[in-house]
């Protein structure tokens, strides 16, 4: 089979080409003006190029502007046509070639113009804004409106139209994946807090009927259309940061309204709430009220209340708050702070800053109660026993008060775990704080104590008072070689009837495990007893070495105590209810074996003494918070054997060294000691002298630092 040889592809002509071609025609003719002629007319003019910019850019190449001497006629036409072709493509390519303009970040943010800060980030400014388009969008499917911190001096009409409709305009197409009018959401929660508001819009209340939540904070609103009541379905109003001077009427007529928000405005009284039945939360604080109106405590469902930061003086009767869980009153003038009306879910308390006296005229439950600061008051020594009733207390702040003895009550706390008592007058903290079993934080400073050393942990205090605790009421007076015997906590109830308040009265008789022989204690502490009647001598069938007489309301001495004068040793009446005591007793009764008297904890503010020497052979004489302000320079004579004198925390400013005798330990601190005289140090016996927490400055702390020895060759030096 023979194949025939494809001919050779001839090149496309190219114009050069062309015009050699016809260039060599018109030589061989001898007809040069015919060849020019024909070339002219095969070659376009100048003005019929395109002047297009080609897809693939070209080499560009050097043009001659005239063309060399001697030159024929098609190329001078030749290089005309390039020149013309060049001279089109170069505004093309400057235009194309123009840099873009780049701003910077700061160029962007401190434009002057509105104008060009919206062209510099892409955005018409003849446009509508598209970001409330954006909001009314997202309302549309998620039922909530958020249009805060917009500067709005009026609802937009693009918001109060957002749900009508052009009958002329809609188009249903159930296969278009855009967001169509029958797929809205109703609008359940309006949001335009943070703006410029000073009137609302009466459509608010006429196009969103299913409004749940209200929220208009931080605005510059007065009032509240009256449209807004038929919104059955509001149960949220938030109108805090306001110019309101009154409470809107169109509020009171909302009785399905269970938040309400009104804190930060101007409100100077409150009309009655009687129609608010439901109401949970009520937040009026940072306004201008003076008192609340009584309906306010018939709010049977309310659950916190907010009236912090104003001018109360007194709270409604709390007899329908029985769902209250907080309540906030501080930065007030509030003198009483409770009703008598039982608190049952009330768990948190705030009413610092007042003018508080007392807390409740008489006891009340709160069971749940979790908190309550008392601080920057004027409780002074006032009765707490309210706190008694709240089994479950575990923050207690009594910071900022006149307080310089913690109440009894406080003891009975037992589930405290944090107990505030900076700021006050205590010379010295009881140990009995020690009894609180559950304590983790205690406060102390601002106190006129110097007894603790700095840098003592909350923790480390705690366990030091648990320990003088022990101490006190250990087995301190049981003979050294017993081994057993009724213990002295005075927590523990050793028998009697008991009476209301959970103390026990005093028992027709002693207890028979407390006149235990071997014991040879008598233990009639935390009894209740105001006196000690003969009776009691009488039926006791032995002779008591230590009576335990501690925790009861003893006034004075019980001279009945004589009968055990030849055996009696130790003699405990701390706790009791001195106010002055006599080291001189009447009736010429002397306590010849007496060695221990303990009078701590008391109230005695004048200590006195005679001719009659009462205690001969007294050697501790415990005065440990009590009220005295000097002593006799006669307490030497009274009781001439004292070799152990404590005086920690009472209020002593001068003191004199004749007052000593010829002690052995010497306890003056925490006291208002303003001078140390020098003359102590000539007392050679002193084994231990405490001086810490007092206000002198001589001997400096640095001397006080290194011990007895040191202070005491201190103050020999300067005799």
């Amino acid at each position: 089979m023979s194949s025939s040889r494809r001919p050779p592809v001839q090149p496309r002509p190219t114009r050069a080409s062309l015009l050699r071609t016809a260039q060599d025609a018109a030589k061989k003719s001898g007809a040069p003006s015919e060849a020019r002629k024909t070339a002219h007319v095969q070659h376009p003019p100048a003005e019929a190029i395109p002047t297009t910019v080609p897809d693939t850019p070209r080499p560009r190449t050097k043009i001659a502007k005239e063309a060399p001497p001697g030159s024929s006629e098609g190329l001078r036409s030749f290089l005309a046509q390039q020149r013309a072709r060049v001279a089109a493509i170069k505004p093309v390519e400057k235009e194309k070639e123009r840099p873009k303009r780049v701003m910077s970040g700061t160029q962007r943010y401190t434009s002057g113009a509105d104008a060009r800060r919206d062209e510099a980030f892409g955005m018409d400014p003849t446009r509508v804004n598209t970001k409330i388009q954006t909001a009314i969008a997202q309302a549309k499917q998620s039922g909530k409106l958020i249009i805060s911190n917009r500067g709005l001096e009026r609802i937009p009409e693009e918001v109060l139209t957002m749900y009508h409709v052009d009958p002329n305009k809609i188009v249903v197409d159930f296969t278009s994946s855009a967001d169509a009018w029958y797929d809205s959401v109703e609008l359940t929660k309006f949001m335009a807090s943070d703006n410029q508001l000073v009137v609302l819009d009466e459509r608010v209340g006429e196009e969103f009927g299913a409004l749940t939540l209200l929220d208009l904070r931080n605005n510059q609103l007065q009032d509240l259309p009256h449209s807004l009541t038929r919104l059955k379905n509001l149960t949220h109003v938030q109108m805090p940061h306001n110019h309101l001077e009154y409470m809107p009427n169109v509020l009171l007529e909302m009785p399905q309204l269970r938040e309400l928000d009104m804190s930060h405005n101007r409100l100077t009284e409150l009309p009655p709430m009687v129609n608010l039945g439901r109401l949970e939360i009520l937040l009026l604080g940072n306004n201008k009220l003076e008192s609340l109106p009584e309906s306010i405590g018939q709010l049977s469902h309310l659950r916190k209340l907010h009236v912090n930061d104003n001018q109360i003086t007194e709270l409604p009767a709390m007899e329908a708050w029985q769902r209250l869980e907080e309540l906030l009153v501080f930065q007030n003038r509030l003198t009483i702070l409770f009703s008598d009306y039982p608190l049952p879910s009330l768990t948190r308390v705030d009413a610092r800053h007042n003018q508080l006296k007392e807390l409740s005229e008489s006891s009340l439950e709160l069971p749940k109660l979790l908190e309550i600061f008392l601080s920057h008051n004027t409780l002074g020594n006032a009765d707490l026993r309210m706190l008694t009733c709240a089994p479950q207390l575990q923050t207690l702040d009594l910071s900022w008060n006149d307080l310089d003895d913690l109440p009894p009550a406080v003891f009975e706390v037992q589930s405290l775990r944090r107990l505030d008592l900076g700021s006050n007058r205590f010379m010295s903290l009881p140990s009995r704080i020690g009894s609180l079993r559950n304590l983790q934080v205690l406060t102390w400073e601002g106190n006129p104590m110097r007894s603790i050393p700095k840098g003592t942990s909350a923790t480390e205090l705690i366990e030091i008072l648990r320990s003088q605790l022990a101490a006190e009421n250990g087995d301190l007076g049981k003979d050294d070689n017993e081994d057993e015997g009724v213990e002295g906590d005075y927590e523990t109830n050793h028998g009697g009837s008991v009476a209301e308040g959970g103390r026990a009265k005093g028992p027709a008789l002693p207890p028979q495990s407390q006149k235990s022989a071997s014991a040879k204690t008598l233990d009639l502490a935390n009894q209740n007893l105001d006196d000690f009647p003969q009776s009691f001598v009488s039926q006791i069938d032995f002779e008591p070495v230590n009576i335990q007489l501690h925790h009861n309301l003893l006034s004075s001495f019980p001279l009945n105590l004589s009968s055990f004068a030849t055996t009696l040793v130790n003699l405990h009446l701390q706790y009791n209810e001195f106010s002055d005591f006599s080291l001189c007793l009447p009736d010429q009764i002397v306590l010849p074996s007496l060695k221990t008297l303990n009078l701590a904890n008391n109230s005695i503010a004048n200590l006195v003494t005679g001719n009659q020497v009462s205690f001969p052979n007294l050697e501790e004489l415990n005065l440990n918070n009590n009220c005295l302000a000097s002593l006799p320079e006669t307490l030497p004579s009274a009781v001439p054997q004292l070799k152990i004198l404590l005086l920690n925390g009472n209020r002593l400013d001068q003191i004199s060294a004749k007052s000593f005798g010829r002690l052995t330990v010497l306890d003056l601190g925490n006291n208002n000691i303003g001078l140390l005289p020098p003359e102590i140090g000539l007392i050679d016996t002193i084994t231990e002298l405490t001086v810490y927490g007092n206000r002198f400055r001589v001997p400096r702390q640095a001397v006080l630092e290194k011990g007895t020895k040191a202070v005491m060759e201190y103050l020999r030096q300067r005799v």
